[in-house]
């Protein structure tokens, strides 16, 4: 039996801090890809207000009661023309 079903807790934990460090990183990417990361972070429900780089350490921003957005291509395939 795999940790998952011995420790949820621990499970939760763990996705928490996985989300944590998405939203952290498209806080940090926003100026570079704005569009892509607007996507992201609407998926884990945080609003455009929060998408400041004071909210880095806040982790109450996060609401971990809701469950994940739509999600959504983040970026549309370049085809080749050869």
């Amino acid at each position: 039996m795999g940790k998952k079903k011995k420790d949820p807790e621990r499970m939760n934990a763990i996705l928490f801090t996985v989300v944590e460090q998405i939203k952290n990183i498209s806080i940090l990417l926003n100026p570079i890809i704005p569009n892509a990361t607007k996507k992201i972070l609407s998926m884990i429900n945080i609003s455009n207000e929060n998408i400041n780089i004071n909210n880095i350490k806040d982790e109450n921003i996060l609401n971990n009661e809701k469950e994940l957005g739509n999600l959504e291509i983040l970026f549309t395939k370049i085809e080749d023309d050869n």
